[in-house]
């Protein structure tokens, strides 16, 4: 089965972390990635919780939320947590206090920069989800994470822990200093030396699985992404994630004609093979 978080994927694979940090660990730390202040939390989306308190957001104001491809779907970790403390809107408006960016799986969103200058003008919050991307940059090399006033982190989806985030910040803030979780820390500092095999990995899987799969990709994929999912449209969508269900844990946005395949890294090109076989039987039956 090929999983979508990369500590299942062990499991599954019954993978040695240990010889796997041994054999491809390098010398990285997580302060080279992340810009400013940062803290470790329980998940991302107490990354969130913790940004809407200090914030404090309230019933009547607003947060943009937008996404990569301005896809529909917007993920309730993020959407019902933001709604447990303010409205949720997918356009600005005058009540706007917050604009949340998600740069979705990994690839940057399009007008992150144009929305840092909208931010700075309208005195506005601005937040990057970068849950499914570290060391992930937009076309400009601008690293995602590095223009908001908080950026949030998921490394459960970035490294292969069963739980934790990453809460960053530009500006000292006690608030946040003083919630910072060490379990998290501890095992977050020592799987992070995989960090370049994991986005090496990924970035294989996804250059695989564009040249065996014929279909228009929903992302535009460069040199500068450490890419989370490859996406791609079909009108035969649904056949594919009912049949396939059984060799993959596809990514579900409910999001009609799009299939959402999980770039894990430790995943070989033959665990893809069967699945690859499936889908081109399927779209051709």
């Amino acid at each position: 089965m090929i999983r979508i978080l990369p500590y299942y994927q062990l499991l599954e694979k019954q993978v040695d972390i240990e010889k796997v940090i041994s054999d491809y660990g390098k010398p990285l730390h997580i302060r080279d990635f992340i810009d400013g202040y940062y803290i470790f939390t329980k998940s991302g989306r107490d990354a969130i919780r913790m940004i809407m308190e200090y914030e404090r957001l309230t019933r009547w104001d607003e947060v943009y939320i937008t996404t990569t491809t301005d896809s529909p779907f917007v993920s309730t970790c993020v959407s019902a947590t933001i709604f447990n403390y303010s409205k949720i809107s997918r356009v600005l408006t005058e009540n706007t206090k917050m604009i949340f960016v998600i740069h979705s799986f990994g690839f940057a969103h399009p007008r992150i920069e144009e929305l840092r200058a909208l931010a700075t003008k309208r005195n506005l919050v601005l937040v990057e989800d970068c849950a499914f991307a570290v060391d992930s940059c937009n076309e400009n090399g601008l690293r995602l994470g590095s223009l908001g006033d908080y950026a949030i982190y998921s490394l459960s989806k970035i490294l292969p822990m069963k739980m934790g985030g990453i809460l960053a910040f530009k500006k000292r803030i006690d608030y946040f200093l003083h919630q910072n979780d060490p379990s998290i820390e501890e095992e977050a500092d020592r799987l992070f030396c995989l960090l370049d095999f994991i986005k090496k990995r990924r970035r294989e899987n996804y250059e695989y699985l564009e040249n065996k799969l014929n279909f228009e990709t929903i992302y535009k994929n460069t040199f500068l992404t450490n890419p989370f999912m490859f996406g791609f449209k079909t009108e035969k969508y649904d056949y594919i994630i009912k049949k396939c269900s059984q060799i993959c844990e596809f990514g579900r946005t409910h999001v009609k004609n799009e299939v959402h395949i999980p770039l894990n890294p430790f995943i070989d090109f033959k665990d893809y093979d069967m699945l690859i076989e499936k889908i081109e039987e399927i779209v051709h039956a």
